[in-house]
């Protein structure tokens, strides 16, 4: 019996949207979140890019909609970090990354997603943070690089972060 009342659940027509609340099929897709690893989605020549070499990443998912990579470079007393984010929105509550903070004198990136912010601390070509921040669709990508060291950041940080987040969105189909 119980599995009638489920099955009649199941095949009954839902109520229809209202204007002022987005349906999920506006934020995300109502089927199930695409199988992906963060780790792939971030070329190895765009790693080396950033970090100067590309060591293997690590992959740590909060959950299926919520996945992560980490690649840490090390050597001559530097340490450098490249961390991926990547959210896929399924419903109006879930939430994506928050903005760039302000500390990082964000500004906004008009041709990449629905929305992106590019921040640094201490200038595109210091040692200290990088972070780009855009989402599209139902993606929400956060892409972060912090320089340890004498290591300092190459003059085409942003370019190429923003070039390795366009191909996040292509990765995943938006």
């Amino acid at each position: 019996m119980a599995f009638g009342l489920l099955l009649a659940a199941c095949q009954a027509t839902p109520p229809a949207p209202t204007a002022s609340v987005p349906t999920t099929a506006s934020i995300g897709p109502s089927a199930a979140v695409p199988a992906f690893e963060a780790c792939g989605l971030v070329t190895p020549d765009s790693v080396s890019r950033l970090l100067g070499v590309a060591p293997q990443g690590i992959e740590a998912d909060a959950d299926a909609n919520h996945r992560t990579c980490q690649w840490t470079a090390t050597g001559s007393g530097n340490s450098s970090q490249l961390r991926l984010g990547v959210v896929i929105r399924l419903t109006p509550a879930d939430h994506g990354f928050e903005p760039v903070p302000p500390s990082l004198a964000p500004v906004p990136i008009g041709s990449l997603g629905d929305n992106a912010t590019y921040g640094s601390s201490g200038g595109d070509t210091s040692i200290g943070s990088k972070l780009l921040i855009a989402n599209k669709g139902p993606v929400s990508v956060s892409l972060g690089v912090q320089y340890g060291g004498s290591l300092r950041a190459p003059d085409s940080t942003q370019a190429t972060m923003i070039a390795a987040v366009q191909a996040v969105f292509t990765a995943l189909g938006y």
